[in-house]
């Protein structure tokens, strides 16, 4: 019993055995069959006809944009404007910047026949520089300024005599020139103040004390120095607008001034005026004149009050000559202009019991 029992389990194992082998030789007969399937060989060793998959047709390419130039601005090449430039032969004898300057429609006044097709506007007009030089300066009626008459006038010139301030009197050029104080108006040195910018366009110097004056700047409002110029203090820096272009003492009362705003001399870094301020005080308070605040008064050139009556007060404006009787309370305009630039320059006579005025 035993030994049938041992041959039934001997047999079953080797049963067992041989089932594994068989299915070990299934499975690398059927993965050997998928290789050469997949190589295109049958299972009898024959190579098969693989089908050819159909050629895809290739998308036609879009057509490349061409580079516009830009109408407003320019804009240098980068990196990743290189391709931009593929319409340029690399054969073109032009640089690579010059073909930039073409792409963005800048040129250097380049002649003829030189490959510029993109001409831009130039940014000045030295024409119109010229015309308006012209307008200026012609009298009515001429076309052409003579400019021999200039040379001509600076001869005649030099025959005038000229005021001497020192002697009170008319004196000759060659007088003038002889006289022991004329060194001493060759020499000058800086008064200050030399920390703010801008242009000095007036200066007042006390009647009673020389050693006070003011000094006003377009940029910098008014500045007073109490010891002939070596030292400055800002006296205006508080009040609405610090362009001051002009000022004017009370004859009478030197404490009292009167200071204009607005550079109106056609320069292009002018700045627009506020009217005329007051100060009786030497410059500790200011107040500006109410009846000043329109357009009138948003450039006033000069300033000049009577030295026959401090009450009257004229002003050189933008659009003409305004005389104030009453302190600068009230304002009326005397002289209108529609000349460009108005009235620049204010003269009165000191030796008449009337207002003699001359306006430029």
């Amino acid at each position: 019993m035993t030994k049938l029992a041992h041959r039934l389990k001997t047999k079953s194992s080797l049963a067992l055995l041989c089932l594994a082998i068989c299915l070990i030789a299934a499975t690398a007969i059927y993965v050997s069959t998928s290789i050469a399937s997949a190589d295109g060989v049958s299972a009898d060793g024959k190579r098969k006809a693989v089908k050819a998959k159909p050629t895809r047709k290739a998308k036609p390419q879009k057509p490349v944009a061409k580079l516009t130039p830009p109408q407003t601005q320019s804009v240098a090449p980068t990196t990743a404007d290189a391709g931009a430039f593929s319409e340029f032969s690399e054969k073109s004898p032009q640089s690579f910047f010059e073909r930039w300057l073409d792409a963005n429609n800048m040129s250097f006044d380049q002649p003829e026949g030189s490959g510029r097709k993109h001409e831009v506007k130039r940014a000045d007009e030295p024409d119109k520089a010229i015309e308006y030089f012209l307008k200026k300066r012609l009298p009515e009626g001429e076309t052409e300024l003579p400019v021999e008459k200039y040379f001509q006038a600076v001869q005649e010139m030099q025959q005038m005599n000229v005021f001497s301030s020192a002697d009170d009197r008319f004196v000759s050029r060659e007088e003038l020139k002889n006289s022991p104080e004329q060194p001493k108006l060759g020499t000058w040195t800086s008064l200050g103040p030399g920390n703010i910018g801008g242009r000095t366009r007036s200066i007042l110097i006390n009647p009673n004390d020389p050693n006070i004056m003011y000094a006003a700047g377009v940029a910098g409002g008014v500045w007073k120095t109490t010891n002939a110029g070596a030292s400055w203090t800002p006296i205006a820096d508080l009040i609405a607008n610090i362009a001051v272009t002009s000022m004017a003492f009370d004859p009478k009362n030197p404490s009292t001034i009167y200071v204009g705003t607005g550079e109106g001399f056609q320069n292009s870094d002018g700045v627009r005026g506020a009217g005329i301020f007051k100060t009786s005080d030497g410059g500790i308070t200011w107040a500006r004149l109410p009846n000043t605040t329109g357009s009138d008064f948003y450039f006033v050139n000069d300033l000049i009050v009577s030295p026959n009556d401090s009450k009257r007060i004229y002003a050189a404006t933008r659009t003409g000559v305004f005389r104030s009787t009453d302190e600068g309370l009230n304002w009326t305009a005397v002289l209108p202009t529609t000349v460009n630039g108005g009235c620049m320059d204010l003269a009165i006579r000191t030796d008449q019991q009337t207002d003699s005025m001359f306006a430029a």
